[in-house]
């Protein structure tokens, strides 16, 4: 398990269990997600494509993203499962103007903290600079490792205990 800052915001990450994935830390921290919208920004490297089942619970695409009904428990309960991994969402109480989001989960499982040697590549990503712009109030994902990035101190200890109960 590993952790860091990046500007206002932490990150924290770690190897899970093959039983252990994106879908158990979302539930584990519903109490956090509650009341927020998610984004999908990686679907097994791609985008998910909401059902139609879940189309008539209020998801949307906006931009080309899948976008979460406001979240409460039934939400929750019927989160997409990704069998594949390579997953990431991004959750905000208003969802910015800009939904082009990029995933970290795809970067061929670098670290959060080694974010910064991607910033002069060719594709030019800066998560920092993203995560400024965007503002959410975190970021879950999951590609070689399960991580977390949130502003909110409490939620990051919330998902320490996820991977230790890994």
């Amino acid at each position: 398990m590993t952790s860091g800052n990046l500007g206002a915001f932490q990150w924290i990450e770690g190897v899970s269990k093959d039983d252990t994935g994106l879908i158990d830390a979302i539930r584990t921290l519903r109490r956090h997600l509650i009341g927020l919208r998610a984004v999908n920004v990686s679907w097994d490297s791609g985008l998910v494509i909401p059902s139609d089942e879940e189309l008539r619970q209020g998801w949307t695409i906006e931009q080309g993203r899948a976008v979460s009904p406001v979240i409460d428990d039934r939400v929750i309960d019927a989160w997409p499962w990704c069998d594949g991994g390579w997953e990431e969402w991004y959750f905000f109480s208003t969802l910015p103007r800009d939904l082009n989001l990029s995933a970290y989960c795809n970067w061929g499982g670098l670290s959060i903290g080694d974010w910064a040697s991607l910033v002069d590549t060719s594709d030019g990503f800066d998560l920092q600079t993203q995560l400024e712009t965007a503002q959410p109030t975190v970021v879950l994902g999951e590609g070689q490792r399960l991580f977390a990035i949130s502003p909110n101190v409490e939620l990051i200890d919330d998902f320490r205990k996820v991977l230790q109960e890994t």
